[in-house]
């Protein structure tokens, strides 16, 4: 499972990554969208990372490692 742990050492390193973004860093031009949406729920199911948003256009699914606290989270716990 490399794609899976690929993508989990990437987004620890550059937590919020959207399946798009993820998919860039990983492959480049070749980016393989389904390969890293499957991988991504596959990271999910086994509660490996978090996703946030909605999932639309104007609000993305973001992934995150599991417990990382996002830049709007902080502002929130700061307020």
């Amino acid at each position: 499972m490399a794609i899976a742990d690929d993508i989990e050492a990437l987004i620890a390193c550059r937590p919020g990554l959207t399946e798009a973004e993820i998919a860039t860093a990983l492959f480049g031009d070749a980016a393989s969208p389904q390969r890293i949406s499957n991988a991504c729920r596959s990271l999910l199911k086994s509660h490996r990372m978090e996703r946030r948003g909605r999932g639309g256009r104007n609000d993305p699914f973001r992934y995150f490692a599991k417990g990382t606290l996002s830049a709007s989270s902080l502002q929130v716990m700061r307020s």
